[in-house]
């Protein structure tokens, strides 16, 4: 199968994405809790890291880089009552918002009108806005009813001593197209003749 998807991206002429490049991270402070939706890590600018960037537990994103300073960095969990990640329901494509409820839960918002959402549908990212790419791991549905859709995330945070920071290429594709030779930057700093 792999040597046919290979062949067969070769044949439409498929972009590749940008190769991600990660960090392996411990967490030294901070934990999901009802006061204390953020982790501090032990990397920093020294080590590469950006805000932005995505980080992951064993299961699926947690959060993202918030700040950074020299050694360490501050992650934002998606449990966060800030945080907000456009996302799917990967079994309808249902588009929706995720946002944090600062507690072990996250809830949908801005769901399509009669979109259908069950317990146990898996969310995952939708790559939409640019924050995370599409199709990484985020929870499933814990429950619905009148009040809303609460999800629960694959990480269990009270086990959480190592964290992935993954530099999936999108920092740089922003900052690049906000510069003055974007084209230029975008062909990572190709030259091209007219």
């Amino acid at each position: 199968l792999q040597t046919d998807n290979t062949a067969l991206r070769q044949l439409l002429n498929v972009v590749k994405d940008n190769r991600e490049k990660y960090i392996s991270a411990r967490v030294i402070a901070g934990s999901g809790g009802l006061l204390s939706n953020m982790l501090i890590v032990n990397a920093g600018e020294t080590n590469g890291v950006m805000k932005g960037q995505t980080v992951i537990g064993t299961r699926g994103v947690i959060g993202r880089i918030s700040q950074v300073s020299e050694n360490s960095s501050r992650v934002l969990l998606l449990t966060d009552i800030n945080s907000r990640v456009p996302v799917l329901v990967e079994g309808n494509k249902t588009r929706a918002i995720m946002t944090g409820k600062n507690t072990s839960l996250a809830s949908l918002i801005h769901l399509p009108q009669g979109a259908k959402v069950s317990v146990s549908d898996r969310i995952i990212t939708s790559g939409q806005g640019g924050a995370f790419p599409s199709g990484l791991p985020i929870g499933i549905v814990a429950s619905t009813s009148d009040e809303g859709i609460n999800i629960q995330l694959f990480t269990d945070f009270s086990r959480l001593e190592y964290v992935r920071i993954v530099d999936f290429g999108l920092n740089n594709l922003i900052k690049n197209s906000q510069g003055g030779d974007s084209l230029k930057n975008a062909l990572n700093g190709k030259s091209v003749e007219k």
